[in-house]
């Protein structure tokens, strides 16, 4: 419970006296408080003694119950996301999506945390309406279970995906149907739901604010949020916060506002490296970051900002891929808008035929989502 209302002094605390009391076979009790503290030091941005609390809990588990599936996915995605706050691919790569998934039918904390994870995964394997499809499914199957906090974390991460694939319209639908709170109060409030809610539902209704057009409100629900998850040592929260508020300012061409929070996030970045939440918007990100670059940075905050800018992988660096005569003609069909039948059906070709050349496009512009491939061609000039 202090866990989840982001009280870590006071989790640590219980977690302590637990380890303290538990006799030397109640290994369940061992694992379980390990996994806590070790996201508790997560969420602070306490990346190695998350890590070793992880790695306690895991070697108790193949200790003593190597067959239980669900402990050991659970642990498995905890690790994960550890990793991709940090956008370390290499300690992903040798699990499966699939295998992660079946971490479902672990406690609450973890299974919403596994389905973040599947988000991104898929995001960065297939596309944003493959996640959009497998968030549909998610939200269905957590609803069944009647618990709130979980179905509304679950239905902002739907949301805040269909508001960034342009879609706003469904996620007001989402909004009001699965009756998510609106009002800032009640989005930032801690006492009511766990910091995990919290931080799903702010970072989607920003998203969503911007996509309306209501800027001032999404920049204050943004500085409302960071304000609230600093109070409680919630570094991760303020940073996903701090990169909504950034990519939200861009797209309205708030740009000076842009720079203001980009700056903010590195500075905080110099002790804590989640840079997934910039990584996660890098055609955006990017340019800003260029920008902050050509200010006259101080030499502190420098080598902050050219570090993440290698972590989103610049592609002015690389030489410009070749699209093939087909590739131009589906990044200009997407470009004029439709899903893959549309594209498929107005060239005469497969919606199988069409994912095989965005999968390519992907790999050759080194984005994950058809507006940013189609953003990249354009700035190529291979693409009006």
């Amino acid at each position: 419970a202090c866990y989840r209302r982001a009280e870590f002094e006071a989790s640590d605390r219980h977690g302590l006296q637990a380890l303290a009391h538990f006799a030397e076979d109640e290994r369940f009790g061992v694992i379980y408080v390990n996994m806590y503290r070790g996201m508790s030091a997560m969420a602070q941005g306490q990346v190695q003694a998350a890590a070793e609390c992880y790695a306690r809990a895991g070697d108790c588990t193949r200790r003593f119950f190597p067959s239980d599936p669900c402990l050991v996915m659970s642990i498995d995605a905890l690790t994960i996301e550890l990793a991709l706050e940090r956008n370390r691919w290499a300690a992903v790569s040798r699990r499966t999506l699939n295998s992660l998934m079946e971490a479902r039918d672990s406690w609450f904390d973890v299974h919403v945390a596994t389905i973040a994870i599947g988000a991104e995964l898929i995001l960065e394997q297939h596309d944003v309406e493959a996640v959009i499809r497998f968030l549909r499914k998610s939200a269905e199957s957590v609803q069944a279970t009647n618990i709130e906090s979980m179905s509304h974390n679950v239905s902002a991460l739907l949301a805040h995906f269909l508001a960034e694939a342009g879609r706003v319209d469904e996620a007001r639908e989402v909004w009001r149907d699965h009756g998510l709170p609106c009002g800032a109060t009640e989005l930032v409030d801690l006492d009511r739901q766990s910091w995990r809610t919290m931080e799903a539902l702010s970072c989607a209704r920003i998203w969503l604010l911007a996509a309306q057009g209501e800027c001032d409100a999404a920049e204050a629900l943004a500085q409302r949020l960071c304000d609230a998850a600093a109070e409680r040592g919630l570094v991760r929260t303020v940073l996903r916060g701090l990169a909504t508020s950034m990519v939200a300012a861009e797209l309205a061409g708030r740009q000076d506002l842009a720079l203001v929070r980009l700056g903010e996030f590195l500075r905080l970045t110099r002790r804590v490296d989640y840079v997934r939440p910039l990584v996660r918007h890098r055609e955006i990100a990017r340019p800003v970051l260029r920008r902050l670059l050509c200010t006259d940075l101080d030499e502190e905050l420098r080598p902050a900002a050219e570090s993440t800018l290698a972590h989103l992988d610049e592609p002015s660096t690389l030489t410009a891929p070749e699209f093939s005569p087909r590739e131009l003609e589906v990044l200009t069909e997407v470009k004029d808008g439709g899903g893959n039948r549309e594209v498929a059906g107005r060239l005469g070709i497969t919606a199988e035929g069409v994912r095989y050349h965005l999968k390519n496009i992907y790999r050759k512009t080194r984005t994950t989502r058809r507006t940013d491939a189609v953003r990249y061609a354009q700035s190529l000039g291979v693409l009006s």
